[in-house]
C-alpha cells in the first residue's frame, strides 16, 4: 500500500508538471517546441 501511495503522488506529480510544461509552451509559441506535445498514452507507457 505504501509504494501506491508513492505512485499516486508521483502520477500527480507528473501530471503536474506535464500542466505546467504545457502551459509555458502556449505562453511561449506551439511551433517551436512541438515535440513536446505528447499524448498522454505515450507519456504513461514512457513513465512505467
Amino acid at each position: 500500500m505504501e509504494l501506491f501511495a508513492v505512485y499516486s503522488q508521483g502520477n500527480e506529480l507528473f501530471s503536474v508538471i506535464k500542466r505546467l510544461v504545457r502551459e509555458m509552451v502556449e505562453k511561449t509559441s506551439c511551433d517551436i517546441l512541438p515535440t513536446l506535445s505528447i499524448d498522454e498514452e505515450q507519456a504513461d507507457v514512457f513513465f512505467q
